[in-house]
C-alpha cells in the first residue's frame, strides 16, 4: 500500500494545547496568503492575527520556510482522498479512463481556486524541501497510476510501467501548473488534452477501451 503522508514540518506537540495552537498558527497563515499572497505571510503577522505571543509561532516553526512547507503538505494529502478513491474505482479500462479524468480535473479545479495553492507552486523552484516534498509526492502519483492502469487492464507489460508512469506524472503536474496560467477556457484546454495523452501512453485509447499494441500480453 502506499504511504499517504509525508513526515511533518515544523514541530509536532503532543499536547492538546499545544496542537491547537499549531492549528491556530496554520489558520491563520492560509488566511494570510490567502488574502495577501506569500508576501502578506510573516511570523509577526501570523502572531498579531492568531493573537498568540510570537515566540510561539517560532517555537512550533522555526522559520516561514518550514511553515510554508507544513502548509503544502497539508494541501498535498487533501488530495490523496480523491486518488485512492480513483483507484479503487479503475475496475475496467472505461472506469480507469473516467477515474483518471475526474481525478486529474479535481486537482486542477482545487488548486486553480485557491490562491494559496497558486502561490506556493508559483515559486516552487525557490524552495528545496517544497521542491522535494513535490517531487515525493509524485512518486505516490506514479504508484497510483501503476495500480490503476495495472487493475483496469493495461496493454502495457509489467517492465513498461514505472517509467511510463514516471513520466506520465510529470507531464500532468507540468500541465496543470502551466493551466493555472492561463484563462479559464484554455486551462481547461490544456488539461484535457494532456488527459487524453496520459490515458494513451498508460495502455489504453482515449475512448476507455484496453490499447492493442504490439506489445500486449498474449493470451489477453
Amino acid at each position: 500500500m502506499m504511504k499517504l503522508s509525508q513526515e511533518k514540518a515544523g514541530k509536532t506537540p503532543q499536547q492538546a494545547r499545544s496542537r491547537a495552537r499549531v492549528a491556530r498558527i496554520l489558520a491563520v497563515s492560509t488566511e494570510l496568503i490567502r488574502e495577501h499572497g506569500m508576501a502578506g505571510l510573516t511570523m509577526s503577522a501570523v502572531a498579531r492575527r492568531a493573537q498568540i505571543p510570537i515566540g510561539s509561532v517560532y517555537q512550533f516553526f522555526p522559520t516561514k520556510g518550514e511553515l510554508v512547507h507544513r502548509l503544502y503538505l497539508d494541501i498535498l494529502e487533501t488530495f490523496h482522498k480523491p486518488a485512492m478513491e480513483a483507484l479503487e474505482a479503475s475496475t475496467s479500462p472505461a472506469r480507469f479512463a473516467r477515474a483518471l479524468d475526474g481525478l486529474v480535473h479535481h486537482i486542477y479545479r482545487l488548486a486553480r481556486a485557491d490562491r494559496l495553492t497558486r502561490d506556493i507552486w508559483g515559486g516552487l523552484q525557490a524552495d528545496r524541501e517544497i521542491t522535494l516534498a513535490q517531487m515525493k509526492d509524485n512518486e505516490f502519483y506514479s504508484v497510483l497510476l501503476v495500480q490503476m492502469a495495472e487493475k483496469a487492464g493495461s496493454a502495457l507489460m509489467p517492465s513498461e510501467f514505472p517509467t511510463r508512469a514516471t513520466i506520465v506524472t510529470e507531464m500532468l503536474d507540468a500541465c496543470i501548473r502551466l493551466a493555472m496560467t492561463r484563462d479559464e477556457r484554455s486551462g481547461l484546454l490544456l488539461v484535457a488534452e494532456a488527459i487524453s495523452i496520459a490515458i494513451r501512453e498508460l495502455g489504453f485509447d482515449v475512448q476507455g477501451s484496453r490499447r492493442r499494441t504490439k506489445n500486449s500480453r498474449s493470451g489477453t
